[in-house]
Formats: C-alpha cells, structure tokens, sequence
C-alpha cells in the first residue's frame, strides 16, 4: 500500500481583495476566502506530529500567520485564527512564493534530506500567474530554481492550486514542465475539499522524474502512425510518452486504483509493407539522480478480427478517441465560420457516431459516457 514519507509543507495563501468573492458570485454564498482557511485546516488533519507546517498570507505586502515547525509544537489556538483570516489588498505572487521558499532555509540539509522528507510548497491564488521563465521576477522561474537547486536537499518542489480559475492548458504545460509540481483548478466548494482533503498526500509525493517511453521497430524507420493521449513527445524519434513528474494515483470510490491510456496507432513499414515487432524502452530518475532502464520486446502478430479488446478500459479508451477524434474534425471543417453549424452531412455523421456510441456504452455498462450522448444529442 502507498505510504508518504515524512513532510515539511509550506502553505503560501492568497488573500488579496478578490477572494472574498464566492465561486458563484452569488450573495450570501461561502467565500473563496473562507473556503480555502477550511481546506487548509482540513489538510492539517493528514499531517502527523513529526511534520512540519508553516503558513505565509500575501496580498500585495506578506506575513507569516504560522511559523514553520513540527506539528506538535503548534499551538491550538494559534491554528483556531486561521479561521480569521480576511481578504484585503493586491496581488504581488512572487513576494508570497520568495517568502514561502526562505522558509525552507531555516532547516539543515538533514532535515530537508530527501531520503527521508518530501519538501513541498502549496499555492493557492486566485490569479493567473506569470509564467515567463526568462525573467528572474517571474513565479516560474522561481519555481523552477527551487526545484533545481544544486543541492539535492534543498529542492522544494510546489502544488499550484488555482481558486475558481477555468482550465488553462497553456499555463499547466508551462506549469508540468518543472521538475515536481503540479497543478489543480477548483471551481467549487467541493473541488477543493477533494484535492486538498482526499487526494493530499498522492499530490504532495512525486515518485519518479524524466520518465519516457520510446519505441524502436525490428525493420527500422518510424512505423508510428498516431498516438493518443501523450503530449510533448516526438514521435519521429520513436517516443511515445514523456513525463517530467510521475505522482502516485488516489484510488476511486470503490477502492481501485485509477490510471491513464495511452494508445499508439500503428503503420505498416513503406520498405517491408509489414507491421514490425517493436522493442520499448522504459527510463526514468529516481529523486535523486540514479538513472532506470528497461527494454520489453514484442511480437506484432497479424491479427484477423477487426478489433480486439484486451480490457474495458482499452475498449473504452479507443470510444472516447474516436468520440474526440470526430469533433476536431467538424471543428476544423467550420473553422472559417463565425458560428460552428452542423450541416446535414454531418448531421448523418453524428447519428452514426451516436449509435456506435450507444452500442458501446451498453457493452461497456458504463453511465458515465451519458455526456457524451447529450452532446451528440444537441448535435443533431
């Protein structure tokens, strides 16, 4: 079973003027504010007596609310005034995120010793955060000196939690692409309470770095046609998966562990006009620097049935993929109109895809796939 180690946890809040807004706006509603002193508080309960916790507060100026130290030498009521704390001025994110990081600095190297801590900073802002990793002041950049510091005991890595924020795809590749952190959008009361309460301590536990998967192919050449559900990998070199942060996965409702797919789909060799077997490599970093290797081959055999399922979650997998493969298309097909239509070809396209849906919702026994239906049902 999954077990963290020992933490030292610094939480950097936000508490500029615009978070005492509601998620919704609406009066009388719980603010962001409030919400997040509740989810902090709530993510104290999974820290033990030999953690340590500290608490800075920024808006356009900063404070310590709490000292950084073990969790048994906090003082009750001084954790009780979290509940205190009010939204007020600006917003100057670097001063907060300078001030969480020298927190860090009053520990030696054994307490900080990766062997036996995780080192992590959390935080939480309702403002898209500059990015710009060129420019000394910018928060990434500061992000990524904390994690690339020469001295392995002294990498902290950070959780980037954006309060009432829409997804932002750009700003969360920028984001995963230093070393350790991550990043979560909550949109709601219980948004925040799932990430910061159920999932903490697989958020705040990266196992292991610079993962990639890489194919070769017996007859050489690329013999790679599409992959699905892998970004910023280079697929003319063979490689199929690049991840610079592996964390461990929560498991769901029923207890089972939760994953990703990746699909790779396959072309015939142009010099042999055959599918070829395929050795993968797998390597990857361990915190600290050891490099990991392993090579699997497989035989490609021909196979006669149109489609074979390993699993229900291939099966499910491949629907989804072709679900999302067809929208792009009807996407781009409109790309020149100010207002996507859906003529009558593609009306006959979506009712094939809705059956085709249907059919393997049924099979799959899965009502999740429900939205989907909708979606094709104000479609056509």
């Amino acid at each position: 079973d999954f077990a963290r180690k020992k933490l030292n946890l610094v939480v950097v809040l936000d508490i500029s003027g615009s978070m005492g807004s509601s998620f919704t706006g609406s009066y009388g509603a719980k603010s962001k504010m409030r919400i997040a002193n509740e989810c902090v508080l709530s993510l104290l309960t999974h820290l033990n007596y030999d953690d340590r916790f500290g608490l800075v507060l920024f808006d356009h100026n900063v404070r310590i609310c709490l000292d950084f130290k073990f969790m048994r030498d906090h003082k009750i009521n001084d954790i009780k005034k979290m509940n205190d704390i009010r939204s007020m001025g600006g917003t100057n994110m670097e001063i907060g995120y300078k001030k969480g990081i020298e927190m860090f600095n009053s520990l030696s190297k054994f307490d900080l010793d990766p062997q036996n801590y995780e080192n992590r900073l959390i935080f939480l802002t309702d403002a898209h955060p500059n990015v710009g990793k060129t420019d000394s002041n910018s928060l990434l950049y500061l992000v990524e000196k904390a994690a690339t510091n020469k001295s392995q005991e002294r990498r902290i890595y950070t959780t980037f939690v954006g309060i009432g924020l829409d997804f932002n795809a750009n700003l969360v590749n920028d984001i995963t692409k230093v070393r350790g952190a991550n990043y979560f959008a909550v949109k709601s009361e219980n948004d925040f309470f799932k990430r910061l309460d159920e999932e903490f301590d697989y958020f705040v536990s990266p196992m292991i770095f610079n993962l990639e998967l890489t194919m070769q192919f017996e007859g050489g050449g690329n013999c790679i046609e599409q992959v699905y559900g892998s970004n910023n990998i280079d697929t003319e070199n063979g490689q199929i998966m690049n991840i610079n942060t592996l964390f461990p996965s929560p498991p769901n409702d029923a207890g089972d562990i939760r994953g990703g797919i990746v699909l790779i789909k396959l072309k015939k060799n142009v010099k042999t006009n055959k599918y070829e077997n395929i050795n993968i490599e797998c390597r990857f970093e361990n915190k600290y620097n050891k490099t990991f290797s392993t090579i699997e081959y497989i035989k490609v055999d021909a196979i006669k049935q149109k489609q074979l399922f390993p699993n229900t979650g291939i099966r499910k997998a491949i629907l989804l993929t072709n679900y999302v493969i067809l929208i792009k298309k009807w996407i781009a097909a409109n790309k020149r109109q100010s207002i996507l239509k859906v003529s009558a070809e593609w009306k006959q396209i979506f009712n094939e895809m809705r059956r085709y849906f249907t059919d393997e919702m049924k099979v799959l026994n899965d009502d999740t796939l429900s939205k989907e239906i909708k979606i094709l049902n104000l479609l056509l």
